[in-house]
């Protein structure tokens, strides 16, 4: 009997001194991020059979196991992936907001500024002084849009840096799981029961940690160890095994890096960046659309204002009579024309072309990929912000093809099958504007030709130049102004009224070369006149110029107006402030740049609003997670004290059985 207490009693104390060990282990990883709270399970040994019963031998300590819950635990791992992307794509939202808010500023502003020198070149034209003030102002709008683009392309490189630095610890942590892996294996194998517990917090934290970078998943694999999953599925970790996350230049576009996945006997999987979720998934997301649209929506309005200007130069003349030359940086000069478009590496001809604008009322601001097929002989392009594509067939070379706005050029060579090209209209816009003039009289201030209504007129009907061609001061001699714009034949159509139009030369006699009739139901209707070879004006026809008779209808003249104080073609320029030139007429350059402001003012409160939910959702999700396998410092204090008096009471046995054993060697005596 005595020999049974001392059994019981050194079980009890053995297992209580576990206990106290666990719970002192408890208490002292309180602050350890990433601890689970462990505890001892304990089971009573066999019973011994005995007089007709069964009398208990103790108790023995069964297993040490962590207080874990596997569901708790991956909703945590998802919620961080979730809250990790959604604070990194708000913290570059909110840099990106800021920059267009306060830095931007500066490109409306200058705008403004340079309107308002427009305005004084209105009022005197001839004026030096002012016309410097202009091109100072032009400067300065140049200056603008290129600072603002540098920063942003700034941005863009250090978000590649990031990427990198990213994708590196990605790989270092698929390295130390599957380490643990090895390790966990191993000490798994030492026995049934054995958990190694400390082992285990670490790869789940180092999970985590992974799941902070991209979306996470694992699997066990039933050998202790576990197989990670990253992004949209693809494995980081198989057992003991681990794949490397590459950042690779990207194709065709350089600066557009992307991921790819490799082990070591070369194999190469390439990854969709904006499908890996958690940071690198955002950086990824922020990059390649709202950065990206950002850049190519200013780099249409600076497109914009570049070609308005040059396009209203060349309607006027400077001072001394010279049609005005380009006050920009041509927007389809050669060596900008060719930067918008990249070749795929993996290219098999050797087409070269390039990309010119043709209208910037029909500019997307959008990229496009364009595919060659051989079978077909064909083109496809595809606009790769809305996903919309069309199919051109190839005609005889060098092929050009028009489509939204711009030009797709072939200069020379051939296209191989499938092979692929990038075009990025607007990309560089913001960064290739300059002022090409420097001498104040280049300003085409000067109107060449103006339209004059007949004071008689009282028709609703308009005319207005467009377009004047190889006029100048040095060659209108030749010329018959004033030219008489005349509406002939009225004839009634369902819905308006069709008229015959005629042009009489200075000596009234009527022009040869006689533009169609113009039906006031189908207008604005516009005409070209030539003069002379190399020499024409284009006009506009809207209204209806019914008049009244006798004088009905009503005529127009066509007058040339140049001189010093001629200011018609300024008023012009300065009329750009507020004509809609984009977005198929719907925007004027300064609607297009705030558009872009708020635009990523609204999408910045939209990415707050998202952060907010993610760290609700996150929140509720560790709270849960560490009511199950968090550290209570009150819950482990009082297990302090129970254990501490079943170590007392085990003791006690003990001694009580070391007491008998005397009491029966006295008795014997």
């Amino acid at each position: 009997m005595a020999v049974d207490l001392y059994q019981l009693g050194v079980s009890g104390l053995l297992s209580s001194q576990k206990q106290l060990s666990t719970t002192g282990h408890n208490i002292a990883n309180v602050n350890t991020e990433g601890y689970t709270r462990q505890r001892v399970v304990q089971g009573a040994t066999p019973a011994m059979w005995e007089g007709g019963n069964y009398f208990g031998t103790g108790t023995q300590v069964n297993d040490v196991q962590r207080t874990f819950n596997k569901f708790a635990y991956q909703e945590l791992v998802f919620n961080q992936s979730r809250l990790s992307g959604a604070e990194m794509f708000g913290q570059k939202m909110s840099e990106l907001d800021e920059l267009l808010s306060k830095v931007g500023s500066g490109v409306s502003s200058s705008l403004n500024q340079f309107y308002s020198a427009v305005n004084s070149v209105v009022d005197t034209p001839n004026d030096v002084g002012v016309r410097n003030v202009m091109l100072s102002n032009a400067d300065s709008v140049a200056f603008n849009f290129n600072s603002i683009r540098t920063t942003l392309e700034n941005q863009l490189n250090s978000l590649n840096e990031d990427i990198e630095v990213v994708a590196d610890r990605i790989t270092e942590i698929g390295q130390q799981l599957a380490a643990l892996n090895t390790d966990i294996i191993a000490a798994e194998a030492n026995g049934i029961n054995n958990s190694p517990n400390d082992l285990l917090d670490k790869r789940d934290q180092l999970v985590k940690e992974l799941s902070e970078y991209t979306t996470t998943s694992t699997v066990d694999n039933g050998d202790g160890s576990i197989t990670v999953f990253i992004g949209n599925g693809q494995t980081l970790v198989t057992q003991v095994n681990s794949f490397q996350l590459d950042v690779v230049q990207g194709n065709p576009d350089p600066q557009q890096t992307e991921l790819v996945l490799s082990n070591n006997s070369g194999g190469v999987v390439p990854l969709r960046g904006e499908r890996m979720g958690g940071e690198i998934g955002a950086m990824f997301n922020y990059r390649d659309n709202s950065l990206r649209n950002a850049i190519n929506e200013l780099g249409k309005t600076a497109i914009a204002v570049a070609d308005s200007f040059n396009q209203q130069q060349s309607q006027g003349l400077d001072l001394d009579g010279n049609v005005g030359n380009d006050l920009f940086r041509d927007i389809n000069d050669i060596e900008v024309a060719r930067l918008r478009m990249k070749y795929d590496t993996g290219n098999t001809g050797n087409v070269v072309g390039n990309v010119t604008i043709n209208d910037i009322n029909q500019l997307t601001g959008d990229d496009y990929e364009v595919q060659y097929d051989l079978g077909t002989n064909s083109y496809t392009i595809t606009n790769l912000n809305t996903g919309s594509n069309q199919t051109v067939v190839r005609g005889a070379a060098p092929f050009s093809f028009s489509f939204e706005g711009i030009d797709f050029n072939e200069e020379s060579g051939a296209p191989g099958d499938g092979d692929t090209f990038l075009l990025q209209p607007t990309a560089s816009g913001a960064a290739d504007i300059r002022v090409e003039i420097d001498q104040p009289e280049r300003i085409a201030a000067s109107s060449i030709a103006e339209v004059m209504p007949n004071e008689k007129n009282v028709g609703t009907g308009s005319v207005n130049i467009t377009n004047v061609t190889g006029i100048d001061n040095f060659n209108v001699g030749a010329l018959a102004f004033p030219y008489e714009v005349q509406f002939v034949n009225p004839v009634a159509v369902p819905g308006g009224t069709q008229y015959d139009i005629e042009i009489y030369d200075s000596s009234g006699a009527l022009f040869s070369a006689l533009p169609a009739a113009y039906d006031t139901t189908a207008q604005p209707v516009s005409i070209n006149v030539p003069l002379a070879p190399g020499q024409s004006f284009d006009i506009e026809i809207t209204g209806d110029p019914v008049g009244q008779l006798p004088n009905a209808p009503d005529s127009f003249s066509v007058e040339y107006v140049f001189g010093t104080g001629n200011n018609k073609n300024a008023i012009k320029m300065a009329d750009l402030q507020t004509t809609k030139v984009l977005n198929n007429g719907r925007s004027t350059m300064f609607d297009n740049f705030q558009s872009l402001v708020t635009e990523v003012g609204a999408a910045t409160q939209t990415a707050e609003i998202n952060y907010s939910t993610s760290l609700a959702l996150y929140t509720q999700a560790e709270e849960r997670q560490q009511s199950i396998s968090g550290v209570n410092l009150d819950e482990e204090a009082s297990n302090l004290l129970r254990f501490q008096q079943s170590y007392n009471a085990a003791a006690r046995i003990i001694t009580v059985a070391g007491e008998l054993i005397d009491t029966i060697l006295q008795s014997a005596r």
